[in-house]
């Protein structure tokens, strides 16, 4: 069912499910058990599995749930939820995370966290707090480019080297401008850090509180690395169209702009 994520490794689970209604109007009951259940769900290893959730027409109530993921981190859930479509707007899913370690290609980090979450759990929108403390958020390097769209675009296999190829300033003939941040500036700069979103429009927050530091960092290798803290506020579905609101800071690091390091 989980197409390889899940990797099954020990303990017992037990769900039995009886369903009506349409696709469009899906009605389920029935309940789901997980005893001392341990599994890998990616590269994390998830264990000590204590679960009991009831399902009821469009309504999940969950009794119990409580793992261990990675080597500190803890995972506690309970209360009720609507399935597909929300219905029950009084009564909300609170999940509890502590020292949860996510390792991402672009991400590496440990989260703490008090969530509630209300609407259905197919389209959840959340609350509550998201502490990032420590690790790291990497985005990708643009590059940099000439402010001329005459150059030749195989002025790279005339003669450069691999390395000039890779770092396009140290063929700079300090004649034409060169944009830091890529071709158009700013808009590619926005462009570049809304790759780093996930696009779940069905996904979206509610006065999300999210904060990071003391120790955590964002980079740019190899233009910029920076110890950051900050708060921010998030709303809106969790795609390029997130509306954020807070102070990051940027505490200490280093940029570094051509043979020049700040």
């Amino acid at each position: 069912i989980s197409d390889g994520v899940v990797n099954w490794r020990g303990g017992s689970s037990e769900l039995r499910l009886i369903l009506n209604g349409t696709i469009n109007a899906p009605q389920v009951n029935g309940f789901w058990v997980i005893n001392k259940g341990d599994f890998i769900v990616r590269d994390a290893v998830v264990k000590d599995v204590q679960a009991s959730m009831l399902f009821d027409s469009n309504r999940l109530e969950v009794q119990e749930l409580q793992a261990k993921i990675g080597s500190e981190g803890m995972l506690r859930a309970e209360g009720s939820i609507a399935l597909f479509n929300p219905s029950f707007d009084s009564e909300s899913l609170l999940i509890e995370m502590n020292k949860v370690r996510v390792k991402q290609p672009v991400a590496d980090v440990e989260l703490a966290a008090t969530l509630q979450l209300k609407g259905a759990l197919l389209k959840p929108r959340i609350g509550g707090q998201l502490a990032i403390d420590e690790g790291s958020i990497s985005v990708g390097r643009p590059g940099l480019s000439r402010n001329d769209s005459t150059e030749p675009a195989s002025s790279a296999s005339n003669g450069r080297d691999l390395e000039k190829a890779a770092k396009p300033e140290l063929g700079w003939d300090f004649k034409r401008p060169v944009v830091v941040m890529g071709q158009g500036g700013e808009a590619l700069t926005r462009r570049n850090l809304g790759t780093a979103i996930p696009d779940f429009p069905f996904v979206s927050f509610d006065n999300l509180r999210l904060s990071f530091g003391p120790d955590f960092r964002i980079t740019s290798q190899p233009l910029a690395n920076f110890r950051t803290v900050g708060l921010l506020t998030l709303n809106g579905n969790l795609d390029q169209n997130l509306k954020a609101q807070g102070v990051v800071r940027l505490l200490n690091g280093r940029v570094n702009l051509f043979t020049t390091t700040f």
